[in-house]
């Protein structure tokens, strides 16, 4: 059987926990997908492998876009606060 992790580093890491503190580990909920390789071309299995590549280049792009995102919304967030700050010290001065 060959099993591909939707989360690779977070599979890896509970299996080791789990190995290491001798525990079972239970499959039971996990989804497996059966993949008849024998009956696909080559490219097809690659382009199966790099869509579940948690490192691709293009996850890693968007992990980006994601971040820089995220920036512009906690420099929002800190601006809004400085002027909610500073309108509070004019209403305390008057």
């Amino acid at each position: 059987m060959f099993a591909i992790a939707k989360r690779p580093h977070y599979a890896n890491y509970e299996v080791l926990c789990n190995a290491l503190s001798a525990r079972v580990i239970d499959y039971s909920q996990a989804e497996i997908y059966a993949l008849r390789n024998s009956e696909m071309k080559k490219e097809e299995l690659e382009r199966v492998l790099a869509a579940q590549h948690e490192v691709s280049y293009e996850k890693f792009a968007m992990r980006w876009l994601q971040l820089k995102a995220l920036d512009r919304v906690e420099s929002a967030i800190l601006k809004k606060d400085i002027i909610v700050a500073a309108q509070d010290l004019v209403v305390r001065e008057r």
